[in-house]
């Protein structure tokens, strides 16, 4: 696995990129996102949608990180992807985080078999603590964002119920989850452009 010698010369800032640890997504489970962002925007809610295309399932995120500690970054979460075989999961399913009461983020669930993804959350989980980086105490909760709503809104946008009831009734779309990607996020005021660094299979699978 190719990997990027980082240098910093005497003086200089040290550099930073804002990176995160995600899975991929297939073209179905994008096209999937795609159709449920154009039925909930025809019903006109005040809403930051994503692109479906930039989707993926994060599975820890790091925030700003010196270039320099890449590479150990990069080996830990190839000793975590190799110790994790592929597994095959289904999206189907709709909801919002917190709460209807209090919505934030709308999303599309995962079904399936979930304790593989779980094990895999926890040893990079373990292996990032291990480096330094700061535990994430929040409960895994693996999902695939759609919009986030404006937080100046505090009453649930109208007919939101009934609209993820109906998204929950689409089939499901079959996700195989082969491969880990170290992602970089670069905010611009367009949205945020992602930048694969690395990838990681599953199982050390080619």
């Amino acid at each position: 696995m190719k990997r990027r010698e980082a240098r910093q010369q005497p003086h200089e800032q040290e550099e930073t990129w804002r990176v995160f640890a995600a899975i991929p997504l297939p073209s179905p489970v994008h096209h999937r996102i795609a159709e449920a962002i154009a039925f909930l925007q025809r019903r006109g809610w005040r809403a930051k949608w994503v692109d479906p295309y930039n989707s993926h399932i994060t599975v820890k995120f790091y925030g700003n990180v010196p270039v320099a500690q890449l590479p150990a970054l990069q080996d830990a979460l190839a000793a975590s992807s190799q110790a994790s075989q592929p597994f095959t999961l289904q999206v189907a399913g709709a909801g919002i985080f917190p709460s209807l009461r209090q919505p934030r983020v709308i999303w599309l669930g995962l079904i399936g078999d979930l304790a593989p993804l779980t094990v895999l959350h926890e040893r990079i989980e373990a292996a990032s603590v291990a480096l330094g980086y700061q535990a994430e105490h929040r409960p895994f909760q693996p999902h695939i964002t759609l919009a986030r709503l404006r937080p100046d809104d505090t009453i649930p946008p109208r007919g939101i119920e009934a609209a993820l009831h109906e998204l929950g009734a689409l089939p499901p779309v079959v996700l195989p989850v082969t491969t880990l990607t170290l992602y970089r996020s670069v905010l611009r005021p367009s949205g945020p452009v992602y930048t694969e660094l690395y990838q990681f299979p599953l199982g050390g699978s080619t």
